[in-house]
């Protein structure tokens, strides 16, 4: 799911660029692509290590044009928590967040993995209880 949605960002990025004037110093051609990749877990413990390798590899194949790296547990009660926080250890270019157990369920979390985002645009993942869904938005300037 991750490299096709990617495929989608860089291909509508890449259309959006073309249409608009070219400002400052950008280099005639330059994709002036800022991406955040984002992903929001509750209690995917046995999934979150395959999850992250699969953000790190798509973060390593589309390079400079990924600002950073943020995933959100959101107040995982199966282990998740703590084995992100091992995995910070092997990824530690990638935000984490613990998000407390008592807004669960608001879209508070993922305001806050928004907000934690550098990215003009966000390729976001939910990845809760073995679902998922993901989604891509850009700021507004």
């Amino acid at each position: 799911m991750w490299p096709l949605l990617a495929l989608g960002v860089l291909a509508g990025a890449a259309a959006t660029a073309a249409l608009l004037p070219r400002r400052g110093a950008a280099p005639r051609g330059a994709l002036p692509l800022s991406l955040s990749l984002c992903l929001v877990v509750r209690d995917e413990v046995e999934r979150i290590e395959g999850l992250m390798a699969d953000l790190v590899a798509l973060a390593e194949g589309l390079g400079s044009a990924v600002a950073d790296v943020v995933v959100v547990d959101e107040a995982s009660a199966d282990g998740t928590a703590a084995l992100l926080e091992r995995l910070q250890l092997r990824y530690p270019a990638i935000k984490t967040v613990r998000w407390p157990a008592d807004t669960s369920g608001r879209g508070d979390a993922l305001e806050a993995a928004c907000a934690l985002c550098a990215g003009r645009w966000i390729l976001l993942r939910l990845a809760r209880a073995g679902q998922a869904e993901a989604a891509v938005g850009v700021r507004p300037d």
